[in-house]
């Protein structure tokens, strides 16, 4: 009488084990079918993002930053020059992450002489995607002929007893022909072409304020910037 017992409990137990084995193929097709409407409805799947700005030289990224660092709240962000020296002072700053500096042991990679918020290739290594956050980058992008005046006026202008067109054309001519060819970084990643940078979203800095604004309503961040900033 004991063996048709034992037979009775194992039929049993292999009831069970296929009962479960059953319900966790149901579960499966039914999350896979989820799944699947998901994607055919075209219904978008929560992701976390983190927007970043890139700043590009002489572009009016001095002014988002200011902006964006002054704010309160959820709106307040560290972008660019703020994200690497928010609590130090300039020169020290510079010492600390200027790339080839003696204090910067710093091992991703960088372009000599550039600052991070600077250099391409620093802010492709710093905002790189990963599995948990999307990193959405935008940049503002300038035609390349007022991008270089506004250079000139900036380091070359101040202080000029003579500012001329002739002494304009001159400068430029050296940068060009000369200066870059020596030193593709020039003056810290100031001449970089502005593809060199990792840029998802363009603002065109001729219409700055509506397109920054238009970026920041897009993404829910409570910043708005004026031609008083």
């Amino acid at each position: 009488m004991k063996r048709p017992t034992k037979l009775i409990t194992i039929i049993v137990l292999i009831i069970y084990i296929c009962k479960i084995i059953n319900n966790v193929i149901n579960t499966y097709d039914n999350l896979q079918l989820d799944i699947d409407l998901d994607l055919d409805l075209g219904i978008k799947i929560p992701v976390k993002q983190a927007v970043m700005f890139v700043h590009i030289p002489k572009t009016g990224g001095s002014t988002i930053e200011r902006a964006a660092h002054d704010s309160n709240g959820t709106s307040k962000h560290n972008w660019g020059f703020f994200e690497f020296c928010a609590n130090l002072k300039f020169p020290k700053c510079v010492k600390k992450y200027k790339c080839g500096g003696k204090e910067n042991t710093d091992e991703s990679p960088c372009r000599l002489g550039c600052m991070p918020w600077h250099d391409p290739d620093r802010l492709q290594f710093i905002h790189a995607n990963n599995s948990s956050t999307k990193k959405v980058t935008f940049c503002v992008i300038r035609h390349p002929v007022q991008r270089m005046f506004s250079s000139f006026k900036y380091n070359r202008g101040r202080h000029r007893k003579r500012c001329s067109v002739n002494d304009l054309n001159q400068w430029a001519q050296n940068i060009m022909s000369s200066e870059l060819l020596k030193n593709p970084n020039y003056q810290g990643c100031h001449f970089t072409p502005q593809t060199d940078f990792p840029c998802s979203k363009s603002i065109l800095f001729d219409d700055l304020e509506g397109q920054f604004n238009d970026l920041m309503n897009e993404y829910e961040i409570d910043l708005v910037l004026n031609k008083k900033s």
